[in-house]
């Protein structure tokens, strides 16, 4: 094998010297020179392990953008839920200080209230007091009545007498 390699290699630099041999000699021959001048370029066909790197690059590429942007998309939402969580637990913090300021406000008055009420000894004492001015009141009340009876017991028998008189003093006139 290795003959025929190299008798495949001796013929192929024999034409070559002989297309560059009858460029100088022909005209036609010059348009072949120009194809067989230079080394050509020999298409190598893509190998297994080269197409496989190559797919696996274009596939995580691909899988690594498409990651990328739906990481991107998350990042957003969360952070959107973020700033709404954060907004309502800000509305809520003002409502809770608004109630606070409200009940040390009702506290305030409160303790105003509570120094300015009675306590319950004082409405005892007071109920003790009331009791007697309504008990001197009704005793007074009966003695003024007592008083009037006996005014009234006096005019009657004034009256009696009065009217005895008269009719005693007709009888004498």
């Amino acid at each position: 094998m290795a003959a025929t390699g190299r008798a495949v290699t001796r013929q192929a630099s024999a034409r070559t010297r002989a297309v560059l041999a009858r460029s100088y000699a022909s005209a036609p021959a010059t348009t072949a020179t120009a194809a067989v001048i230079g080394t050509p370029a020999v298409r190598r066909p893509v190998g297994g392990f080269r197409g496989g790197l190559a797919g696996f690059a274009l596939g995580f590429g691909a899988a690594g953008t498409y990651g990328y942007y739906y990481l991107l998309q998350e990042y957003h939402a969360a952070s959107n839920l973020m700033l709404t969580t954060v907004e309502e637990l800000q509305s809520s913090t003002q409502k809770i200080s608004s109630q606070l300021a409200r009940v040390k406000k009702l506290e305030a008055d409160l303790q105003a209230l509570s120094r300015s009420t009675s306590t319950k000894e004082d409405a005892s004492k007071s109920k003790g007091e009331l009791l007697k001015v309504y008990n001197g009141l009704h005793e007074e009340l009966f003695s003024v009545k007592n008083r009037l009876w006996g005014v009234e017991k006096d005019v009657n028998t004034a009256l009696k007498g009065v009217q005895a008189g008269c009719v005693v003093g007709e009888r004498r006139v």
